[in-house]
């Protein structure tokens, strides 16, 4: 009992002491309101920041800003408008004594401006530390506090501009922070990209340097444990894929999309900037006064660029990979940049080729990128493993346009088929289905390969096959298209499939022989038949409408029949002698 009434009192007390401190954190901020003179209690709210209820640092954070915002309105930082402030009895003194007191008020009013400016930079400096703490509430508030401050200091401060508040140390600090720390949390990070990178241009592209030089570090560092890295690189990953940087390119020029409107925006400088590897010096310098798509685009690129450089975790690698050509390609101003990059992928095989291809594809379709022996390195990824993993629609989808002109050599056509036609074999039903069709069309545009699929020859080959006589040229271990041997085997491969358990193989292979002879008015699309699995095929099964079924029924003449169950029947006369 003696216990719990300790801590009912501890309990009580300490109530008493948030509660206290919240009373004398309103008053605090009331008197500086009231009068300058009292603007050493700033010093005292400063110390509040420091306290380990939650309550109490939301509450100093609040009263800070609310009245750091009302200084910087009033003109107390700057010098020459402390000065200027008229006065009730100005007019009523003599000149000499005027000439005494602007002089005494020039070095108080410097005094006290510099006084300001130190406690302005000892709050920053805290709200930052509490960018660290343990509270994700405090976290969040700090972080709109800075950002607000910023925005007020540039709208208030005739000395400050935005582009020296959004590159320097201050900010900085902010990203770095964000990015980095162990113990920014995930909203913290959340509410940063949304609220702020994705609302105002400038913020983004001083954003995209500062994460452009953090990038630059870590690549430096050789001593950086596995865990920091990877959270460092999830963290600069979720900005670089979640910031609209379409939205921030269609908005470039509009005053309501950067933090504070400048009227002297100049694109001196930035527009000029044409080399994406040049240093961030000059543009990062213009960022904040002058945002333009050019600028965006710049800067989009540049970070990840660099951000590429890193050691980067393989389940990362191959989300990066898969969402390169829709949401970063298209705002890169130099999209062959990333050629090295992707060709480095396509060359490590499995599915990390499998997923660099669309990118690489891209390259060379729209943007004129050059890829020797771009189809030997395709036909190496054509495995039976492939059939089988998460991203095989999109690959054949991929493969069956790399395979659509009608200008490829005849062996590299004949190559593919037949490695299709093999796949086919050992591939579930809507795999089988996809391969098919790919041959189909590969043949449909390449009659001179069509002797590969005639019937005589599909025969004889099953005829020596069945008497051990024939040996098939085909060589499935070649990685090399040119020594397949394709060109001198035949798909005989179609013709064991017309036997194949699902009805949906089997029509499609038979179909080879009288289709091949006339041209469809569209190709089979293999992505349709990919979709299919195994559920879906008993589905279909289920709901096709049939008018009898097979049978073998026979009335029984008893227990036994002696006839059909000689084993059965045989032991129970044993049993009953």
């Amino acid at each position: 009992m003696a216990g719990d009434r300790k801590s009912k009192k501890s309990r009580k007390s300490a109530l008493s002491e948030d509660d206290q401190a919240l009373s004398r954190i309103q008053a605090l901020e009331g008197s500086i309101k009231d009068s300058l003179r009292e603007a050493n209690g700033l010093v005292e709210l400063l110390q509040y920041l420091e306290s380990a209820s939650s309550k109490v640092v939301s509450e100093a954070l609040g009263a800070l800003r609310r009245s750091f915002t009302r200084l910087l309105r009033k003109g107390h930082f700057s010098i020459s408008q402390q000065i200027h402030q008229p006065s009730a009895s100005s007019t009523e003194e003599r000149p000499d004594s005027l000439a005494e007191r602007d002089g005494a008020s020039e070095k108080a009013a410097a005094e006290v401006a510099g006084w300001l400016r130190a406690r302005h930079r000892d709050f920053i400096a805290a709200c930052i530390v509490i960018l660290r703490s343990e509270h994700a509430s405090n976290q969040t508030l700090a972080l709109h506090t800075l950002i607000s401050h910023f925005k007020r200091e540039i709208e208030e401060r005739p000395d400050v501009t935005a582009t020296n508040v959004l590159t320097n140390g201050d900010f900085r600090k902010v990203v770095d922070v964000v990015f980095s720390a162990p113990e920014a949390s995930e909203d913290l990070l959340r509410v940063f990209i949304g609220m702020y990178a994705n609302e105002y241009g400038d913020v983004l592209v001083a954003t995209l340097y500062i994460v452009r030089g953090l990038c630059k570090s870590i690549v430096r560092q050789e001593n950086a444990s596995e865990e920091d890295m990877q959270r460092v690189c999830e963290r600069l990953y979720a900005l670089l894929c979640e910031c609209d940087i379409g939205m921030a390119v269609a908005r470039a020029g509009d005053s309501s999309a950067v933090l504070v409107p400048s009227s002297a925006a100049s694109a001196d400088g930035v527009d000029d900037a044409d080399d994406i590897e040049a240093e961030d010096g000059d543009v990062a310098e213009g960022v904040a006064s002058c945002v333009t798509s050019r600028t965006i685009r710049h800067a989009y690129a540049r970070a990840w660029l660099m951000f590429l450089k890193l050691k980067l975790p393989l389940p990362l690698f191959k989300r990066i990979l898969a969402v390169l050509d829709e949401q970063v390609i298209p705002f890169m101003p130099n999209p062959l940049l990333l050629s090295d990059f992707l060709t480095i992928s396509y060359d490590q095989g499995g599915v990390v080729s499998v997923l660099s291809l669309q990118s690489l594809f891209s390259l060379m379709t729209k943007h004129g990128l050059e890829y020797p022996r771009y189809f030997e390195k395709l036909y190496r990824l054509l495995t039976p493993q492939l059939l089988r993993v998460r991203h095989r629609s999109k690959f054949l989808r991929l493969c069956e346009l790399s395979l659509r002109s009608t200008h490829i050599q005849q062996y590299i056509v004949a190559a593919f088929a037949k490695r299709l036609a093999r796949l086919a074999l050992t591939a579930p039903p809507s795999g089988a289905i996809a391969c098919l069709s790919m041959v189909f069309n590969l043949l449909q545009r390449h009659s001179s390969c069509r002797p590969l699929v005639l019937a005589a020859s599909r025969q004889k080959v099953l005829a020596e096959s069945s008497r051990g006589e024939h040996e098939d040229p085909f060589d499935p271990t070649a990685d090399d298209p040119r020594n397949c041997g394709a060109g001198e085997s035949s798909l005989w491969e179609i013709k064991s499939l017309e036997q194949h358990y699902t009805p949906a193989v089997a029509k499609l292979a038979r179909s080879f022989g009288p289709e091949l002879q006339r041209k469809l008015p569209v190709p089979l699309d293999p992505q349709t038949f990919l979709a299919d699995s195994y559920a879906d095929e008993f589905a279909v099964e289920f709901k096709r409408k049939r008018k009898g079924f097979p049978t073998d029924f026979r009335e029984r003449q008893g227990l036994v029949d002696p006839e059909r169950d000689q084993a059965f029947g045989a032991a129970f006369r044993a049993a009953e002698l």
